[in-house]
């Protein structure tokens, strides 16, 4: 009997120290019963007797949001000498031997006696160093960005802004002079001040798309409920010229009210339907536009019976500036896309587009259902 109690106290001595967690077991004194290796390893040293009470202190156990000692009775392992079960509880600690300190997690169970009495209890604790580490250095990344971010914000859109009067100015002179002195200028110089006139007026729709795309990553002070049927009335009336001469069709399923800004919404939906207008085929463009629910989103599509885009072509469209065809075939500045995705990712969606089922495009995005913040 007194061999098989030994061979499996053995065993369970051999598959602790085999554990890469470290293990400590202590009576309801607060005194070591049992240290495995990885626990060795990690710093703990249960040679050196010390109360309960000294734990924190001589270990160096640090709050890790205020880095302030641990108060005695917080310590996992006492908590759990108190009855108490602790889970992932992560501190930084410096263990003897281990003065440049290391992050940890761990876990506590209180262990009942045989008479079913408090008997002491047990700690498990793996080093998590490096993804803390990792961690805080993504989160100091993601913050380098976001400030850059704000900063390139900020510059488009007071550069944009400042820009507009300059551009309004030069347009205006040049028309003025095209109207007041047509009989005085010979075609050339004619033809000259056309191709002026004509390169304020991109130059204004480019300042003005720059405006739109700065103003697309600001915060939601004004966040609503928006009905998405009311939405795509508006867009409808706002692409009236375009729907009547080109004789398109747009379908509309029953959509939703979703959390957002109307204008932005507006702005998507304008931007998705009008290039579904203008890049269509020989035959009247048809545009059907639905919306699924999700879990936690809305999936909404938009698809068209236009020309279609090419497979490696989907991904550059969204990039601000990037034109597949030339401003001879097809106006426009290239960053209506890149506006539209701006806005999606900033309310945490995602957009993407793929072959439609009509021989065109079928742009989709998914947008919360939920109330969300900045």
């Amino acid at each position: 009997m007194a061999d098989r109690i030994r061979a499996q106290g053995s065993i369970l001595r051999s598959v602790l120290d085999s554990m890469g967690e470290g293990v400590i077991v202590v009576d309801e004194d607060g005194r070591y019963i049992l240290v495995n290796h990885a626990a060795r390893r990690l710093g703990v040293n249960p040679d050196v007797e010390r109360p309960v009470a000294a734990w924190s202190a001589d270990s160096g156990i640090f709050d890790p949001d205020t880095l302030a000692h641990y108060e005695t009775d917080q310590l996992p392992i006492n908590r759990a000498l108190t009855g108490e079960s602790v889970d992932d509880d992560v501190a930084f600690v410096r263990f003897s031997g281990r003065p440049e300190g290391m992050w940890i997690r761990s876990s506590a169970r209180p262990l009942q006696a045989e008479n079913h009495g408090q008997g002491g209890a047990v700690t498990v604790f793996r080093d998590v160093t490096e993804q803390v580490q990792a961690r805080e250095e993504l989160s100091e990344r993601a913050e380098a960005l976001s400030r850059s971010n704000s900063a390139l914000e900020e510059f488009a859109y007071v550069t944009s802004h400042d820009l507009q009067q300059p551009v309004r100015t030069m347009s205006s002179y040049a028309q003025l002079l095209r109207e007041d002195y047509s009989e005085v200028l010979d075609p050339v110089a004619q033809k000259y001040l056309a191709f002026i006139i004509d390169g304020a007026q991109r130059l204004h729709e480019l300042i003005r798309d720059l405006l739109a795309f700065a103003r697309a990553g600001q915060t939601d002070a004004d966040l609503e409920q928006v009905n998405l049927n009311d939405v795509l009335v508006n867009v409808q009336a706002n692409l009236g010229q375009e729907i009547a001469e080109s004789r398109a069709v747009v379908e509309c399923g029953k959509l939703p009210t979703v959390p957002g800004r109307r204008s932005l919404l507006t702005q998507i939906f304008q931007n998705l339907i009008g290039n579904a207008i203008k890049y269509r085929g020989e035959a009247s463009p048809i545009v059907r536009v639905q919306a699924i629910a999700h879990a936690r989103v809305w999936l909404v599509s938009v698809a068209d019976n236009g020309i279609g885009i090419e497979p490696d072509k989907r991904e550059q469209i969204f990039r601000i500036f990037q034109r597949l065809h030339t401003r001879t075939e097809y106006t426009g500045t290239g960053i209506g896309l890149a506006i539209t995705r701006r806005i999606v990712e900033h309310y945490g969606g995602r957009i993407w587009v793929d072959a439609s089922g009509q021989g065109g495009s079928i742009f989709e995005f998914t947008w919360p259902r939920e109330v969300v913040g900045p």
